[in-house]
């Protein structure tokens, strides 16, 4: 399966710490001297994280030229159009409604009516997750040109999602509402073609591990037995234990890579899920110093099922081509993917906002 075309494009309101900091202070309900603490803490995990800034999406108006944009630009660089693309798959997260597809809402911003499209969703996984099945599909010809688009748009200085997870009523909160908070906005688009080298993509599941990030719907606890739900905040649809996915992580991870025999030094780059920057560099010197990790989320946040796009459009120098890739990624669920793959520096659209880094 080969790479023809990438692209990324994030929202249009670039968001600092500073920015940051204060919409927290402004949406939560807490005394003076209690914000005064809750800014400072605030300001030492963003340092922490390894994050200087993140998008956000000022105006609905934007989303939809903005994903259009995207898979424009990754058609352009693998020389076709809208009309060549036989299936559309979308990993996003972010989704207005549980039915149709998100995908429908996708082809129909593009104007593609007639072109078949489904959902991959495996949180922030998806991405790797619908390359695997893409191939599978491009192997046995039932499609020949596939876009994957990763639109993830949660955080609307006017929507409900961001309004809760910038509440903080108390800074003990911030255990499992800081992960939302560094969640960016922006959209991936892929093209994917037959031929080139296969992808070589390796999954594990933990579904024991799925309260540690959950954002649930009304009465979903239906599909769980009460005791082993854990109790969390009421009022915000997206909670993460970021110390206990970290830590998960962590472990699975480095068994991951000696289980499938894979050296992160044979590789031109390691891209990672950018949930976050300074535990990604603390696991790669547990490695042994890996020099080439690469992730979006210092610039761009925590873009979600589009992390992995992001950082091969935005955070990977290709000197030299073709780059042989490492892909690391750990999201929801759990789920923890390795992918190995070649990217050509001619099929990824370079000419986004570059954030300060």
């Amino acid at each position: 399966m080969r790479l023809t075309g990438l692209a990324f494009r994030p929202a249009d309101l670039r968001v600092s710490n500073d920015a940051l900091i204060d919409a927290v202070l402004e949406r939560s309900a807490i005394g003076s001297p209690a914000a005064e603490r809750l800014g400072r803490r605030l300001r030492r995990l963003l340092a922490y994280s390894g994050a200087h800034s993140r998008f956000w999406t000022q105006s609905c108006d934007a989303i939809g030229p903005r994903i259009v944009g995207a898979l424009d630009a990754a058609l352009a660089k693998a020389g076709r159009a809208r009309e060549d693309v036989d299936l559309l798959i979308s990993t996003s997260v972010d989704r207005s409604v549980l039915e149709p597809a998100h995908a429908y809402n996708l082809t129909a911003l593009a104007g593609m009516y007639d072109c078949p499209c489904f959902d991959v969703t495996d949180g922030c996984n998806a991405w790797l997750r619908a390359m695997q099945v893409a191939q599978g599909l491009l192997t046995s010809n039932a499609a020949r040109c596939i876009a994957v688009v990763s639109g993830e748009f949660n955080m609307m200085p006017t929507g409900s999602f961001l309004r809760s997870v910038l509440r903080v009523d108390d800074p003990e909160d911030l255990r499992s509402s800081f992960p939302p908070m560094t969640l960016g906005d922006g959209v991936a688009a892929t093209i994917v073609e037959p031929g080139g080298a296969d992808w070589d993509a390796t999954f594990r599941s933990r579904s024991d591990l799925v309260d540690l990030c959950y954002a649930p719907l009304p009465e979903s606890g239906r599909y769980r037995d009460g005791p082993a739900r854990r109790v969390w905040r009421d009022d915000t649809p997206f909670v993460v234990d970021g110390a206990g996915l970290f830590r998960e992580a962590g472990r699975a991870l480095p068994k991951l890579l000696a289980d499938t025999g894979v050296d992160p030094y044979e590789f031109d780059d390691v891209v990672v899920h950018g949930a976050t920057s300074r535990q990604w560099q603390a696991g790669a010197r547990q490695l042994g110093d890996i020099g080439t990790l690469r992730n979006a989320f210092p610039g761009y946040g925590n873009v979600v099922s589009a992390s992995i796009p992001a950082a091969l459009a935005t955070a990977v120098p290709l000197t030299s081509t073709p780059r042989r890739v490492l892909a690391i990624g750990a999201s929801a669920g759990m789920s923890f993917a390795l992918a190995r793959f070649t990217v050509h520096s001619e099929a990824i659209a370079a000419d986004i906002v570059q954030a300060d880094r």
